[in-house]
């Protein structure tokens, strides 16, 4: 996949208990479109749907 990637980004140097929820908001900012499979709301994929919505991106639940 890098090989073929037009940008890599690397949002933190290692591996960190908040990298995940950084390099989520990192996309969420560069997005007008949230495209989520949300069948709980709970975890990980939940918290960015949630702060994809307070940021006016669009919510696009495919599990719905």
């Amino acid at each position: 996949m890098l090989a073929e990637a037009d940008e890599i980004v690397y949002v933190s140097e290692e591996y960190t208990d908040g990298c995940m929820k950084k390099r989520n908001q990192y996309m969420v900012d560069r997005s007008s479109y949230c495209i989520c499979a949300l069948l709980h709301p709970l975890g990980r994929i939940d918290q960015t749907a949630k702060y994809a919505k307070q940021t006016g991106s669009r919510i696009i639940n495919v599990a719905e």
